[in-house]
């Protein structure tokens, strides 16, 4: 689970760094604001039923780029997300120009696969023009800020009998890529 990730977080940090944690839907709401990383373990996100069905991700990037930093510490954003934006005023050319200017760097945490884009997979139109790509926004975005885009695996694949296929949800989906990020 994400609070499960957010957790294990604070086992790569050092006691005297800081941690904030928003969530996005409908609204940005921040549940913890430069609290110890145990702090931030206890937070509770709540049910993402809760949170809305609209998605202001750009909005979320564009605040958190253009916090005031900190003098003398480190600005990671690591940003979970798993779809696009659907209801932001900014756009994506708004939070690339933020993130040019920011300090922070920033990590997209995402279940969109960023490889495997062949002809099988995406329609041709994504194949001939790359900036299509689901991940092309979170690619630009890591790229100004020296980040990165992880993929965390929705699901686990097991063949408990011949012939049958059972999904179920990986209960690490996001630790690896959260941890990896740090």
């Amino acid at each position: 689970s994400i609070e499960r990730a957010i957790g294990r977080i604070g086992d790569h940090l050092k006691p005297t760094d800081r941690v904030s944690i928003l969530t996005f839907g409908d609204r940005i709401r921040t549940l913890a604001a430069f609290v110890t990383p145990d702090a931030a373990g206890r937070v509770k996100l709540g049910a993402p039923s809760e949170w809305g069905t609209h998605t202001l991700l750009r909005d979320l990037l564009g605040v958190v780029l253009a916090t005031p930093v900190v003098p003398g510490r480190r600005h990671l954003a690591i940003v979970f997300a798993d779809g696009g934006d659907t209801s932001s005023i900014l756009s994506e050319a708004d939070v690339l120009d933020l993130a040019g200017r920011s300090e922070f760097v920033v990590f997209a945490v995402t279940r969109i696969a960023t490889s495997s884009w062949d002809m099988a997979s995406f329609p041709r139109a994504i194949v001939e023009h790359p900036e299509r790509r689901p991940t092309a926004f979170f690619e630009r975005l890591t790229a100004l800020t020296g980040g990165q885009v992880r993929t965390a695996g929705a699901g686990i694949i097991d063949h408990p009998t011949p012939g049958s296929l059972v999904v179920r949800t990986n209960p690490d989906m996001i630790d690896g890529a959260f941890t990896g990020a740090i």
